[in-house]
Order: structure tokens, then C-alpha cells, then sequence
């Protein structure tokens, strides 16, 4: 990446008449690259023929479709420059910009922003700038490029502005990439990622303090790196992976947490789940499985629980893509499927480490020694082992295990399956069955607290038989189970996003970090759904940056919202009423109106776009 910085460093010092483009894959980096080292290399580099620095100015193009709108981001990105006192609109800006800002109302605050008692060396005129136009493959169809090009011809060669381009060069039609090199790139720099060194920074960046992780990390670095040169060179890939297998990596630590457990059969689960983990994100990432779509790629394995009922369809005809996973990932290999892992890692929710626990067991036939007594009674009670007890060894085992199971030893499944062995065989106890459902499901409402939300329990509970031995009670018990287990899921993702709750009125620039991290858990999390709209409209009443803030939040996380977020419309519903008290501010002829008629307009949009989301899934 030296030869770019030191392309980059020569461009700003030189008198020049052209943009420079930095081309290459998507997902190799090329955002992450420009904004830690290039950046920083802008903001402390004098201007040409002056003595002061360079203002950076980064604008991503997706979704941008008209000039008009190109200008208004432009505008709007300049808006933490202009809101210093020191620093003015020039003239050159305002006038290159000036329809862009138009189309917003509330423009009329503009001329605020010059002031003749300013030194005219601290306006903000193109010249001082250097501007970076990301995504340039990824504008809206409606904004001809040609129109695109002749803007960006006009600040470069008729306003001596600093142009950087970034984009996947692949991405962009040829005729059209003719005419933009002949008219405004001066010097395409070709971005190639140097894997190894890019792996290191991820780790050093992401896990230094898990030094556990951050060692296993390096340990296996030759492993991970080969496989995205082998086949993906994406780092949003790269990091999707290694930020989830964390949470494996954590779990097979707990679980392996026994001073008689094989250390080699530890690495071999380690090697194993890792590259499952590697060859199932870069799938999911590349569009080509899904949570529900799993195309096969299990059909060779089987992770029933014993309540588990699955129907499999057989066929003599093998997928395409099953073949063709194999053949990619795992040529003459042996393949193993972990469902839990699958789910976790295709937005399943969260890694369910009971179920994780069971798939590790099944799959490398360890439990022996890591069996409690109250598993172990399960265990002695299944239907292989029940048939070899006496009637005496029988019900001192069921007794022992309606005392574990009151008791809230067990989870819901276990629990399910307990009632069952308790209950079967014509209940040779005489215990009373009701009581007995009440017991149960009071033990696991009063542990619940304990117990992690499991996302497919209706599955995994399936409905009794209507001719089985109790069978209203065992339709009783479930559904108690499916409903305090949605209890469950409520409270752990409220819990989970208290944090981030906060983050966005202790530390918004964090927070919006987080909220836009492409590789983050938060960017497809309904975040706003567990917002408190009237506190949200306290914390930015009384602050143009804050509302300032909200209006970026809103242009950048809903332009093209996940279908996910449709759960937030409620709370845009609520804040709207709120924005609409401020009329009496729209009116202004200041700041403080434009940025209110932002919000409002922004708020519309975004109820828009949660509103169409809504009725295309309702049709």
C-alpha cells in the first residue's frame, strides 16, 4: 500500500488538473485503507502555496441520483467545517453547490455563513479541499454518468479542487470507464491488498484483548490466510468470520474445560469448526446460502435431538451447488456439519451453546465425563437403557428425576423429556400429572433467567401424538415453554442492546460506528424498536449538532434499509408527531430551520421506506 500513500502524497503537493482513482475488489479494503491511512495523510499535508492543511471531505456515492443530491451530500459534509467560527463559505464552493442546496428548505440561513470581517485566506474554497467520492460503480441508474462526469470535470480542472475516486473498476460499464479516465482520471492506482499484513491488522485492531483468541488467531494464521487467497480475497468476509468464530472459539473453550479432556481432540474440534466457520461465511456473505436455504450441504449429517422429528427428502440426484461446496472446501476431505454453528453464523440469533454442546458430542462421541448426575439419570431413563432396569432400579431412578426436574435442573427440552419418562408407562408412580405440568413450568419460569433462548424450540419440541399418554398436558407444557422461551429472547436483546442504547447519547460518532460496521451485529438489528422516542427527542432538541447527528444516522442507515428494520417503524411513527411541534423553527431563516427541515424530511423518508417493507411483506 506504500506505492498509493506515496501516489496520493505527490498528487496533493503538485499542481494538478485531474482526480486519481484507487480501483479494486469490493471487500479488499479499499474504504478501510483511505480513511486510516489516507486520511490522516490529507489533514497534515499543507495546501499548494499555502500554509495551512488540507480539509478532507469523504462522500460515498451508493444510492446518489441526481447531481442536485451529489451536491447537497457534498454540502452536508462540509456543514462540521462551516459550523466553526472561524471558517467561512467561499465563494467557489457555494456557487458550484449552490442547486444542491436550494432543493433543501431552509437555504435561505446561507448567507450566515459568510462574513466579510473573516479573513478571506480562511474560506473554505475548493482549492483547500480534498474530496473522496466512494462507491463511484454504485450510483442510482436515474443519475446519468456522463452528468456525473462533467461535475466532478468541473472541480477538478475549473476549481483546482483534490479528487480521490474509489472504486471496483470491474463493476463499472467499459464505455463508461473510457469516458471518465479521458476526462478526469489523471492516474488509476491499482489497490491489492497484501493478505498477510491486512490478517495481522485485523487481529492487532479487533482481538489484542483477548489474548487467548488473539494468540489461537496467530496460531492458525497460515490456515486462514491461505484460504481467502485460495478463494476470496474479501476482509469484510475475513472479519465476519474471525468476529464470530470468537464466540465458538469461547464456547469450545467452556465446554473443553475438563482437566481429562484430550488436548488432540481439542484441536481437532478447533481445526474443524474453523474451517466450517471460514467455508460458510464466505457463502453466506456471497449471497449464496441462507439461514433458510441451506441447499443440501447437511444432508449428510444428522443432528436430531431426541424429540426432533424431521422429515428428509430423498433423491438419487445430487445438487449443483452441493457439489459444488464440496469440491471447493473440502476435496477429498472429511466434511462435517455443525448446525449450530450454521444457524449462528446465517442469522439464526445467537450461538446456542447447548446446542453447540450437542452437535460436539454426536459429532466426536465425547460426554462421558462430562455428564452432571442430572443428565446422567436422563440418560440412564432413555429407552435403550429403561428396558435393562428392575422395577425397583425404575422407579428409584423416576423418583430421582421428578425431584431434578421440579427443582429446575433441566432446560426445555430436558424438561419436556423428563415429564415424558416421569409420565410413560401409565404413570407407575401415581404422581398427579397436573401438578406435576404446574411444577415444571413454574421451575422454568423461575429459572429463566438461566436459560438461553434456543430459536427453533417449537421444532425441537414437536407436538405429541394426540393418542400418547398425556397428551394435554405435553401440548400444555410446550406451548408454556415456546412462550416463556420468546420471553427469553426479548430480555436478552434488550440486555444486549442497553449498551448500544446508551453509546448513542454518550458518544454518537461511536455509535453510528458501530451501527454502519458492515461486518457488525448491529447493522440488520432493529435497534430503534427498543428506543424511547421522547428521550430521543430530548437529546437532540436543544442541539444543532445532535440534530445534525440524527439527520446523518437517518440518511445513511435507511437510503436502502434491510428489510429487518421494519421493526423500527413504530418508533419513527412516534417521533415524527414530536419533529412536526417544531414547525414554528422551520421557518427560520438560520441553521437551526434548515437542520429541522432535514429531520422532518428525513423522518418521512425513512417511515416510507419501513412502510413499503411492511406491505411487500404482507403481500
Amino acid at each position: 500500500m506504500q506505492n498509493i500513500k506515496s501516489a496520493v502524497e505527490l498528487y496533493l503537493k503538485i499542481d494538478t488538473n485531474y482526480a486519481i482513482m484507487i480501483s479494486g475488489e469490493w471487500g479488499t479494503g479499499k474504504t478501510y485503507f483511505y480513511k486510516k491511512t489516507l486520511q490522516p495523510l490529507i489533514s497534515t499535508t499543507p495546501i499548494l502555496k499555502n500554509s495551512r492543511n488540507y480539509k478532507e471531505v469523504y462522500v460515498s456515492l451508493f444510492g446518489i441520483k441526481s447531481v442536485e443530491d451529489l451536491q447537497t451530500q457534498i454540502f452536508l459534509n462540509l456543514y462540521p467545517l462551516l459550523n466553526k467560527k472561524q471558517v467561512k463559505l467561499g465563494v467557489s464552493v457555494a456557487r458550484v453547490l449552490a442547486k444542491g442546496i436550494l432543493t433543501v428548505k431552509g437555504f435561505d440561513w446561507l448567507n450566515d455563513l459568510f462574513d466579510i470581517k473573516i479573513d478571506k485566506k480562511e474560506w473554505l474554497e475548493f482549492e483547500n479541499l480534498v474530496i473522496c467520492f466512494d462507491d463511484l460503480e454504485r450510483i442510482d441508474d436515474s443519475l446519468s454518468f456522463s452528468e456525473l462526469i462533467g461535475f466532478i470535470n468541473s472541480i477538478v480542472e475549473d476549481n483546482n479542487a483534490k479528487v480521490i475516486l474509489i472504486a471496483n473498476q470491474d463493476k463499472i460499464d467499459k464505455n463508461k470507464y473510457k469516458e471518465l479516465k479521458e476526462k478526469v482520471i489523471g492516474n488509476e492506482l491499482e489497490f491489492f491488498q497484501d493478505f498477510r499484513s491486512a490478517y495481522e491488522n485485523i487481529c492487532k485492531e479487533r482481538f489484542i484483548q483477548k489474548v487467548d483468541y488473539n494468540r489461537f488467531l496467530d496460531k492458525v494464521s497460515d490456515t486462514i490466510t491461505k484460504f481467502f487467497e485460495d478463494y476470496s480475497r474479501n476482509l469484510r468476509i475475513l472479519k465476519y468470520a474471525l468476529t464470530y468464530y470468537e464466540f465458538i472459539f469461547d464456547a469450545i473453550n467452556e465446554i473443553t474445560n475438563n482437566s481429562e479432556f484430550p488436548d488432540n481432540l481439542k484441536q481437532s474440534i478447533l481445526h474443524d469448526t474453523l474451517k466450517f466457520t471460514l467455508s460458510i461465511s464466505s457463502e453466506y456473505k456471497q449471497g449464496e446460502i441462507s439461514f433458510n436455504n441451506r441447499r443440501d450441504i447437511n444432508r449428510n449429517r444428522d443432528f436430531k435431538a431426541e424429540f426432533l422429528l424431521s422429515i428428509t427428502k430423498k433423491t438419487d440426484i445430487e445438487s449443483p451447488y452441493n457439489d459444488l461446496f464440496f469440491q471447493k472446501y473440502y476435496d477429498k476431505q472429511k466434511y462435517l456439519y455443525f448446525e449450530s454453528i450454521y444457524n449462528f453464523l446465517t442469522g439464526g440469533g445467537e450461538l446456542n451453546k447447548e446446542h453447540f454442546k450437542s452437535d460436539l458430542e454426536k459429532l466426536y462421541h465425547f460426554k462421558e465425563w462430562k455428564v452432571l448426575p442430572e443428565y446422567q439419570l436422563l440418560n440412564d431413563l432413555n429407552y435403550n437403557n429403561c428396558v435393562l432396569l428392575s422395577k425397583k432400579e425404575y422407579h428409584a431412578l423416576t423418583k430421582k428425576l421428578y425431584k431434578h426436574c421440579v427443582e429446575g435442573k433441566y432446560g426445555f427440552i430436558d424438561s419436556y423429556t423428563a415429564f415424558h419418562y416421569i409420565t410413560r408407562f401409565k404413570n407407575p408412580l401415581n404422581y398427579n400429572v397436573n401438578n406435576l405440568k404446574e411444577r415444571i413450568i413454574s421451575s422454568i419460569e423461575k429459572t429463566s433467567s438461566l436459560i438461553e433462548y434456543h430459536h427453533e424450540l417449537s421444532s425441537y419440541i414437536p407436538l405429541p401424538s394426540e393418542e400418547g399418554e398425556y397428551y394435554k398436558q405435553m401440548i400444555e407444557i410446550r406451548d408454556a415453554f415456546c412462550e416463556i422461551n420468546e420471553d427469553v429472547r426479548r430480555k436478552l436483546g434488550r440486555k444486549r442492546l442497553k449498551v448500544i442504547n446508551e453509546l448513542f447519547y454518550s458518544d454518537f460518532e461511536a455509535f453510528l460506528e458501530k451501527l454502519i460496521d458492515k461486518d457488525g451485529v448491529f447493522i440488520t438489528e432493529p435497534l430503534f424498536m427498543y428506543f424511547d422516542h421522547k428521550r430521543v427527542y430530548k437529546h437532540v432538541i436543544n442541539s444543532n449538532r445532535k440534530v445534525w447527528n440524527l439527520i446523518r444516522l437517518l440518511k445513511i442507515r435507511y437510503r436502502s434499509p434491510q428489510a429487518i428494520l421494519m421493526h423500527e417503524l413504530t418508533f419513527f411513527k412516534k417521533l415524527a408527531p414530536l419533529v412536526y411541534k417544531r414547525e414554528s423553527l422551520y421557518k427560520q431563516k438560520d441553521i437551526t430551520g434548515f437542520l429541522w427541515n432535514e429531520l422532518k424530511s428525513e423522518t418521512e423518508k425513512t417511515i416510507l421506506a419501513l412502510t413499503k417493507i411492511e406491505e411487500n411483506i404482507r403481500t
